[in-house]
């Protein structure tokens, strides 16, 4: 199975410093993209977030554009 976070970990794997994400005040390269990835999942898994938890944040909170190349 194939999942929203595998082009991510590729594109970690090839090339780390390539910007992932860029916003208005920053950006985050795929390294940093996958850590957090990965830090969010381990805080879901703890909360005992399951296959069926709807997970989503307020609307205007994340300014970020994703692009993969």
């Amino acid at each position: 199975m194939t999942s929203v976070f595998d082009p991510v970990c590729r594109h970690a794997a090839a090339t780390p410093d390539s910007i992932a994400l860029r916003g208005a005040a920053d950006e985050w390269t795929y390294l940093q993209l996958r850590g957090a990835s990965v830090r969010y999942a381990g805080a879901l898994a703890a909360a005992e977030a399951g296959h069926r938890t709807v997970v989503g944040r307020p609307l205007g909170v994340c300014d970020y554009g994703v692009g993969f190349k």
